[in-house]
C-alpha cells in the first residue's frame, strides 16, 4: 500500500522554478502510474500512527480507515520550519507542498499579479533554497527590488570558494544580501531582527530551515530535535525496528559513507536500500549497511548554477 496526499507527484528540486511558471509533473497521476501492478495506491492523509499496535488511520474521500502493516517505510520527508518564529506562518510564503494562500501557486500568482511594479521581496535564508528563490525572483522580473537576509552570510554554506561564486552571481543580478542578521518576527510588512532593525517588504518567502513533520514523535518513535526518526545502520528505527526511515525523515546513528544530508540525492539512494532491504527479508538473505557516495553537489542559480564537491 502506497499513501500520499496527493495523486501527482511533486519534483520538489524544481519547486524554485515554479515561482514563476508551472512545472508539469513527471508523473501527473500516481494512481495511473501504478495500474496493473500489486502496489494499491490511497489518495489520502495518515492522520495518526500507532507504533506499537502497527496501525495507521488514514483521511481519504471524507473518511477515516485503519490500515495494519507488517512493516512501513516512513518517507514523509520534511517541510520548512516556521514554527520557531512567530508570524512566518502566517504572513510568508513557502516553496513546499502546500495548497492554500502561503504555497508556491500563491506566491506565482503574486509575483504576476505585481509584473512591472517595483515592489520588494525579501527571501529569508542564506542557503540553497533561499539562494535559488532569489535568482529565480530576480531573473524574472528584474525591476523587484530583491533581498536575502540570514543569520550567517548568504550563500556560506560551502567554504570560500562555492561562497564567493555565489554572491558574485546573486550581485551580478542586483540582489541585496543582509549577513549575519536574525529574524525574531514576521509582520505583515516588515521582519523584525535581532539587532532591533526592521526590514520592509511586500512579499516574503521563508526560506530559513527545515524539520520533518509530529507524526513519528508523536507516535513515541525515537526522533531527533527535528523530528526525524533515528534508524540504525539499516535504516530501521532504533526504538520499533518494523519502521524503516528514508529521506529527509531518517537520522542515522551510525556512518553512511558521504554525509547524511537533507536532499533529493539522499531520499533516492535511502529509498531505493529500503526497497532492497524487504527484497532481503523476503529472500531470507542478510543485507549490509546502508553505504552510499556521492561526487558532486549542484546548485542551481537561474539557467545556470554553482556545483561543488560534496565531502
Amino acid at each position: 500500500v502506497l499513501i500520499n496526499a496527493s495523486d501527482r507527484f511533486l519534483e520538489r528540486v524544481r519547486l524554485q522554478e515554479s515561482i514563476v511558471t508551472e512545472v508539469p509533473p513527471r508523473i501527473a497521476s500516481i494512481s495511473a502510474f501504478l495500474a496493473g501492478t500489486n502496489i494499491t495506491f490511497i489518495c489520502g492523509t495518515v492522520i495518526s500512527l500507532d507504533a506499537d499496535r502497527r496501525c495507521i488511520r488514514v483521511a481519504a474521500e471524507g473518511r477515516e480507515q485503519d490500515i495494519t502493516f507488517g512493516e512501513a517505510i516512513y518517507a514523509l520527508g520534511s517541510r520548512v520550519d516556521v514554527d520557531g518564529v512567530p508570524g512566518a506562518e502566517a504572513h510568508a510564503y513557502r516553496l513546499e507542498a502546500i495548497e492554500g494562500p502561503r504555497s508556491p501557486s500563491a506566491l506565482r500568482t503574486r509575483l504576476r499579479e505585481n509584473a512591472g511594479r517595483p515592489i520588494r521581496v525579501v527571501t529569508v535564508g542564506g542557503a540553497e533554497t533561499a539562494v535559488e528563490v532569489a535568482g529565480e525572483i530576480k531573473t524574472a522580473w528584474p525591476n523587484i527590488e530583491m533581498t536575502m537576509i540570514s543569520s550567517s552570510r548568504c550563500g556560506g554554506f560551502k567554504g570560500a570558494r562555492v561562497e564567493n561564486a555565489i554572491r558574485t552571481e546573486l550581485a551580478r543580478l542586483g540582489v541585496r544580501m543582509i549577513d549575519n542578521e536574525t529574524v525574531t518576527e514576521v509582520r505583515s510588512t516588515e521582519l523584525a531582527t535581532g539587532s532591533g532593525q526592521t526590514v520592509p517588504f511586500d512579499i516574503c518567502v521563508w526560506s530559513g530551515g527545515l524539520r520533518s513533520p509530529p507524526l513519528a514523535t508523536e507516535a513515541g518513535i525515537a526522533t531527533d530535535a527535528r523530528g526525524r526518526i533515528l534508524v540504525d545502520p539499516n535504516l530501521r528505527s532504533t526504538s520499533h525496528s518494523h519502521v524503516i526511515a528514508v529521506g529527509d525523515a531518517a537520522h542515522p546513528v551510525a556512518p553512511t559513507g558521504a554525509p547524511y544530508r537533507l536532499s533529493a540525492f539522499v531520499a533516492i539512494a535511502s529509498g531505493a536500500y529500503a526497497a532492497d532491504l524487504i527484497l532481503a527479508r523476503e529472500a531470507k538473505r542478510q543485507p549490509n549497511p546502508f553505504s552510499f557516495s556521492t561526487f558532486g553537489q549542484g546548485m542551481a542559480i537561474v539557467r545556470g548554477g554553482v556545483g561543488f564537491a560534496s565531502l
